[in-house]
């Protein structure tokens, strides 16, 4: 899951994404990213059908994913990210529901 401070959305990294992440930074997971901030340099969205019974990060049947081509983290011993607000489910958003 990714945020923007706003919504969440799932991410899903290309295997080339991870391997030209692995091979710049060999000795860090992607799971230890899970409180960095990423910057994504290459991107798309896709909307693809699912059962929203069992996926909750859909509405309608429909799950927008981001597609993350190419990232780079932004590494630092600084304090942690904290968020200003709360970030909430994607299709929560009344222009996304109608969308949909």
């Amino acid at each position: 899951m990714v945020t923007d401070d706003f919504f969440y959305v799932p991410a899903y990294f290309t295997q080339k994404a991870y391997n030209d992440f692995k091979s710049k930074f060999p000795n860090i997971n992607l799971t230890d990213l899970e409180t960095k901030v990423l910057l994504i340099s290459e991107w798309s969205l896709e909307l693809v059908r699912v059962n929203s019974s069992e996926i909750f990060t859909s509405y309608g049947g429909i799950e927008i994913r981001l597609i993350v081509k190419a990232f780079k983290p932004q590494i630092s011993d600084a304090a942690p990210i904290v968020l200003n607000r709360t970030p909430v489910n994607l299709y929560r958003d009344d222009e996304i529901k109608t969308l949909i």
